[in-house]
């Protein structure tokens, strides 16, 4: 793991940060918000699992579109990818350098100043 000292002072390919992958202990507790702004600070690409499982119409892929769309991300030198999905979690994990979990109450996940005060945590 690896510990960022503010939002300010993230550099990109600083110390293997490249490769990260964001999971959390359930729905809601904020890893789309805190890829998006860990992307945001490290102007790294964020890509959510749920936009490449879910399909129009609330479609599911199946796990060889699914998996597919996550290799060509994995192939890419960086990335923050957010979501659970353990079906694919080993490849995700594979390829990574990073791993950011989230356990949080869920009553502290609606305050907007958590997810600030978490990035100098990790």
């Amino acid at each position: 793991m690896h510990r960022l000292q503010s939002e300010r002072s993230v550099k990109v390919g600083v110390n293997g940060l490249n490769r990260i992958m964001v999971i959390g202990i359930s729905a809601g507790v904020g890893k789309s918000t805190f890829a998006r702004r860990l992307g945001k600070a490290t102007n790294i690409n964020v890509y959510h699992l749920d936009a490449l499982y879910w399909k129009p119409g609330w479609i599911e892929a199946t796990l060889g579109e699914f998996s597919k769309a996550q290799k060509e991300i994995l192939n890419l030198h960086q990335w923050i990818i957010e979501g659970n999905y353990s079906n694919t979690f080993e490849t995700r994990a594979e390829s990574a350098d990073t791993l950011i979990y989230l356990e949080l109450p869920l009553y502290l996940n609606q305050e907007d100043e958590l997810i600030s005060a978490t990035l100098p945590l990790l």
